[in-house]
Order: structure tokens, then sequence, then C-alpha cells
């Protein structure tokens, strides 16, 4: 978020990508604290890039 915010678009666009490939790799189980934490920053950083966010 903080490459967005400073104007690096192509690096944020990067390491969304990048975050995206491990949530949807790794084997999260969505309903302990932990989880919702990952899922509140990948929501923050998607209403920031302005990109409609998954299902996981």
């Amino acid at each position: 978020m903080a490459h967005w915010q400073l104007g690096n678009k192509a690096a944020a666009t990067n390491w969304y990508n990048k975050a995206i490939e491990w949530i949807e790799s790794s084997d999260i189980d969505w309903i302990t604290n932990r989880a919702q934490m990952i899922y509140d920053l990948y929501l923050e950083a998607s209403e920031l890039m302005c990109i409609r966010p998954k299902e996981f």
C-alpha cells in the first residue's frame, strides 16, 4: 500500500499480485484472527488500488 500511496503503481501491483498468489497457495483457516487480519489488509489494499476483491 505504501508503494501505491507514493505513486509507484507498478511495484504496488507487483506486490499485490504476489500477495494474491500466496493467499491462493496457502492453506489458511479463514476463521482464525490472524487470517481475518490478512483478509482485512487484502481488502484495504484492494480498495486503495480500486481492484474488486476476490472471495477466498
